[in-house]
């Protein structure tokens, strides 16, 4: 009889202890999800190090396209000084240009009065 109710008594007590077992499994893993997730300092590390290449990237980029920019106003005002250059060679040649066109007008005007009056004095 002794057998009998240690055997009894340890099929209950099994029973008992696997259901106490998943009970503290079940209690194990709901503590598990629901605490916050501590970030390893070898992931955060890593994660940091992600993060800073990211942004070292985009600060490179940012970099390059502002010295672009740079590049280009200085090339535009390059131009612009050497068009406002030009247009005053222009303004300076088509100054000598009509002081020239006055010039051979007048001698024109003189050439015609003095054709008229040796013309005049050859008919008389």
């Amino acid at each position: 009889m002794n057998i009998t109710n240690s055997l009894v008594n340890s099929n209950t007590i099994a029973p008992r202890n696997s259901s106490e077992h998943v009970q503290i499994e079940s209690d194990n893993w709901i503590e598990k999800v629901s605490r916050p997730r501590l970030v390893e300092p070898f992931e955060f590390t890593s994660n940091n190090k992600i993060g800073k290449m990211v942004t070292s990237h985009s600060m490179a980029k940012l970099e390059d396209e502002i010295a672009l920019q740079n590049k280009l106003l200085s090339n535009m005002k390059n131009s612009q000084k050497d068009y406002e250059e030009i247009m005053l060679n222009i303004e300076t040649n088509m100054d000598v240009i009509s002081n020239t066109l006055l010039h051979l007008r007048n001698q024109l005007i003189d050439s015609h009065y003095q054709i008229n009056v040796l013309t005049e004095e050859n008919t008389c």
